[in-house]
């Protein structure tokens, strides 16, 4: 599975001394590195681990804590990826989950609330409950967000939606190729019918047919069938090409 996972920019992943968020993204990071998964590590530039690193700020910067332009840049170079993995875990606190919450992603977003429950941030978690998963770091606070955000459901009920993994895409692609090459086999094996049953029809000299009427229409139906199948799969085709053009394959 290919997995996201969004660090703080602040401190290194591991972090070197202060950096409780970053020493669990750390363990997340390298621990499904470990079991084989793809993991991409958006965090600090002087970040270290065995999952792909990715950054845009170098060195540690603790006195910009909580700057919000360094965190927007951040995070928005961190979603740009999201459509090109299975699963986004964000550890970040406000810009990250907004994004996720505004729609236009495919993938689903996990949000771990590694804070305390404020006013403030219990308006945004629950605007964004309905479509970001919300979870916790204690049992305690994980009974805080249920009460805070009751469309983020209990602990350990989220169910995302479809996760495509390569394996998973691979087979989809698969049966596609399988339906479209069965559909062209219909429609080529109609378009013979009908060619068949058009040639047994004759004419007289005097212009009436020789063999029954049904011949004739049968033969105009196979042929109408086909060429409504080939449109159907032409026209599928050419949606999937302008979806896969956009971004949206």
């Amino acid at each position: 599975m290919r997995v996201l996972q969004i660090a703080p920019p602040w401190f290194p992943v591991p972090p070197t001394g202060y950096g409780g968020i970053e020493w669990v993204v750390s363990s997340l990071a390298d621990g499904l590195t470990a079991l084989g998964h793809d993991v991409t590590l958006m965090a600090n530039g002087d970040s270290e681990t065995s999952a792909e690193l990715v950054s845009v700020f170098d060195g540690s910067t603790p006195q910009r804590l909580g700057d919000v332009w360094m965190d927007a840049a951040h995070a928005v170079t961190a979603y740009l990826h999201a459509n090109d993995v299975d699963v986004v875990h964000d550890h970040t606190g406000v810009i990250g989950p907004a994004i996720a919450a505004a729609g236009g992603l495919r993938t689903p977003v996990v949000n771990t609330r590694h804070g305390p429950w404020t006013d403030g941030n219990t308006l945004l978690n629950r605007a964004i409950s309905r479509r970001v998963a919300l979870t916790s770091i204690s049992h305690d606070q994980a009974a805080r967000t249920a009460l805070a955000c009751p469309d983020a459901g209990q602990p350990g009920e989220y169910r995302p939606r479809m996760v495509r993994t390569r394996d998973s895409s691979r087979e989809r692609e698969r049966g596609r190729a399988g339906l479209l090459a069965l559909a062209t086999l219909g429609a080529a094996g109609a378009v013979l019918l009908g060619l068949f049953v058009v040639s047994e029809v004759t004419v007289a000299a005097d212009g009436t047919l020789t063999e029954p009427f049904w011949a004739l229409a049968l033969g105009t139906l196979a042929l109408t069938g086909a060429g409504l199948v080939g449109l159907v799969l032409l026209f599928r085709s050419v949606l999937r090409r302008i979806r896969c053009g956009r971004g949206g394959c």
